[in-house]
């Protein structure tokens, strides 16, 4: 495939990006769940293709870029990062309950997937473990890491992951609403009482004027390098720096390394570009705000061409174990996000258990979203509790888990299920040695 080519591609790709927006602005139930535009052009993609309408030729180009922009995504989320150690003390409640909840997801989805391959015979062995990237990863991830599986070998995953991930969404808002209006009504909520539901423009795309904000900020003067170039210099140049390392420990230590999956590099060469600029004070080049924008520009392009890609007949053949599997998942996320929260919050415990809830069924937008309902005047600390957990230990499995767990479970899946294990216990029995005694004074009020 030639740039000229890739040009074009991306030219149809805007085209369906733009025709999802306007659905969006004019379909108002897109907006109420939160469904971005990616995903509505995606699916307008895949109608038009040639697996239903047939008026469209989607591009074989789209089947290769989920593979290769997870890679500057995980780079994204790595470079630029300083884990700030008092602020993960103070809200230790929240990162102990949203780590606790993706290891818990990986344990039982993959134990889950496995057990239901003896009533369902033609499922991969592996597919269970799509549901912690699908409901708590939101459709980027999941599409990401099911190219993973492709490059693997196991085709598919993609497709499963793109509808659990559509599933999970609809259970966040939804679901959500009503475990606000259960939770109002029980007194557990602090800043609102029963009736509450969602901002009715919460999901529009255009800010009012007062909400407009960068998208970055510059760095350096112009007539030295564009300030948006720079900050991809630096993403590109932690990518290579960590390919050439491994390439390094596969020369000089053993040949297992050329074995890894090339997702990793950018995170491994983030880690080490990283704290060398801010030893040599070269830190303040690098603009956070413009990082978090590649990576959602990434994530939207992931998206759409993953969703225009997805194989309907194979969905369609496993649609009942992927209903049975969904209620399980769904079910437990409930509960533990709930009991966890109760027993180990000191303030806003609900908002918290929803904000975990939402995330890890939904997005972060979606959980960002139902902490608003709750807390229309913005008291709450579950939205900071969120953010610290993203800076500090959402990186400790955002950034190797999509590599991790693909080799593990092809390797034998009880190996994920061991990881996805050591993360629910230990999180949960950190969160519950150092703070259930401080909480237990409070847990009558919140029966």
């Amino acid at each position: 495939m030639t740039i000229a080519q890739l040009f074009t591609d991306l030219g149809i790709l805007s085209l369906f990006l733009l025709a999802g927006l306007a659905l969006r602005e004019i379909i108002k139930p897109l907006q109420k769940l939160f469904i971005p535009a990616s995903m509505v052009g995606g699916m307008l993609a895949l109608v038009c293709g040639p697996q239903v309408m047939n008026w469209v030729a989607i591009p074989k180009s789209y089947g290769q870029l989920s593979g290769t922009l997870i890679n500057l995504i995980l780079t994204c989320l790595v470079f630029g990062v300083t884990i700030n150690k008092k602020r993960l003390a103070n809200y230790i409640d929240y990162c102990c309950l949203a780590t606790g909840l993706k290891g818990a997801q990986l344990a039982i989805g993959a134990a889950l997937g496995l057990v239901m391959t003896y009533v369902w015979t033609d499922l991969p062995a592996v597919w269970g473990t799509m549901g912690v990237f699908s409901f708590l990863g939101g459709h980027g991830n999941a599409a990401a890491v099911g190219k993973i599986y492709a490059g693997l070998g196991v085709e598919g995953m993609a497709d499963m992951g793109i509808v659990l991930s559509t599933i999970g969404l609809l259970a966040a808002i939804v679901g959500g609403i009503i475990l606000i209006n259960i939770g109002a009504r029980r007194g557990w909520t602090a800043h609102i009482h029963a009736g509450a539901g969602l901002q009715q423009n919460a999901g529009r795309a255009l800010l009012p004027a007062d909400k407009r904000t960068p998208i970055g900020m510059a760095r350096v003067m112009n007539d030295s390098v564009n300030n948006l170039l720079l900050q991809f210099a630096f993403l590109f140049a932690a990518m290579w720096l960590g390919k050439q390392f491994f390439v390094l420990l596969a020369t000089y230590v053993h040949p297992f390394f050329k074995g890894f999956p090339s997702i990793i590099n950018g995170v491994i060469g983030a880690v080490i570009l990283w704290p060398v600029m801010r030893a040599c004070g070269l830190g303040e080049l690098v603009d956070r705000k413009t990082i978090s924008n590649i990576s959602g520009m990434a994530l939207d392009i992931v998206v759409l061409t993953a969703v225009a890609n997805m194989n309907l007949r194979f969905v369609a053949a496993h649609a009942v174990p992927i209903a049975v599997y969904s209620a399980i998942m769904i079910a437990f996320t409930i509960w533990y996000c709930i009991w966890f929260a109760k027993n180990t919050s000191e303030e806003d415990w609900y908002e918290k258990a929803m904000c975990a809830y939402g995330m890890g069924t939904g997005t972060s937008a979606t959980g960002l979203a139902l902490v608003r309902a709750m807390d229309p005047d913005a008291q709450s600390v579950a939205m900071e509790a969120h953010g610290v957990h993203n800076g500090t230990t959402a990186l400790l499995t955002s950034t190797y888990f999509p590599a991790a767990v693909p080799m593990m479970a092809l390797s034998n899946v009880w190996y994920t299920v061991g990881l996805g294990a050591a993360y629910a216990i230990g999180a949960t029995l950190i969160g519950w040695v150092l703070l259930h005694k401080r909480v237990q004074p409070l847990l009558g009020n919140r029966k």
